[in-house]
Parts: C-alpha cells; sequence; structure tokens
C-alpha cells in the first residue's frame, strides 16, 4: 500500500506491462486466430474493450501526463479491469462476474427500495414501486 500511495505511477506502469505480457501470454497459449476468435465473442467484447482501453489509458497517463491522483484512479480502474479480464479467460468466469454484478447492486437496491417503502408507507400498489 505504501508503493500505491507515494508513487502511484510506477504501480501503473508495472501494471500496464504486466497485462501486456498477460496478453501476449494467453495470445501465445491459445493461438493468434484462435485468441482473437475468442476476444471477439459478443459475451467479451465490452470487458476486452474497457480492458484495452484502460490500458491504454493508463500508459498514456503514466509515460507522458502523469498527476497523482489521476494516476491513482487509473490504477484501481487497471487492477478491476484486470480481474474481469482474467476472470472471462476462465471456463465459467462469465458467470462469476454477473455474480459479482449482482453482488455489488444489492446493496443499492436494498437501499432504493427502503427509500420507497418509506415514502409510500408499505404500500407496494402505489406508482413508485
Amino acid at each position: 500500500i505504501p508503493f500505491v500511495l507515494f508513487n502511484p505511477g510506477k504501480l501503473l506502469r508495472l501494471l500496464s506491462f504486466g497485462n501486456i505480457f498477460i496478453i501476449l501470454c494467453f495470445l501465445f497459449y491459445y493461438g493468434s486466430k484462435d485468441f482473437f476468435a475468442f476476444l471477439i465473442d459478443k459475451k467479451r467484447t465490452g470487458i476486452m474493450f474497457s480492458h484495452l482501453l484502460g490500458l491504454f489509458c493508463s500508459l498514456f497517463v503514466s509515460l507522458i501526463i502523469g498527476g497523482y491522483f489521476l494516476q491513482l484512479l487509473l490504477d484501481v480502474i487497471l487492477c478491476i479491469t484486470t480481474v474481469m479480464f482474467i476472470l472471462t479467460l476462465i471456463p465459467g468466469g462469465q458467470e462469476g462476474i454477473a455474480g459479482i454484478k449482482r453482488m455489488l447492486k444489492a446493496p443499492f437496491f436494498l437501499i432504493i427500495n427502503n427509500i420507497k417503502e418509506k415514502i409510500t408507507g408499505g404500500n407496494n400498489n402505489s406508482e413508485l414501486s
């Protein structure tokens, strides 16, 4: 954690180049034709696009622009997109990502439902429900 707080740019470069090597490892493992067909699959397109966009932005910011808070934000984004990208490469990973999304959304839906109940007084037949 001190490494992240004192110099997030170094961590961002390390994560970026590490991600490039992870992508190259999967490329060599699957073969170029199968790997690109695997990535273009409709289930993975959004995650792959967000991962590559985050990777490009993190390299651009860490090598050219700089900025402490921007690098810190991109560290977090790149970690999240890397985990999601790797989960898509594991068999059954799509279901795991869907489960994680449901777990992250659940508290917000609970809060919204509690607010709706307080507004309507527990009446489920109102227009807000």
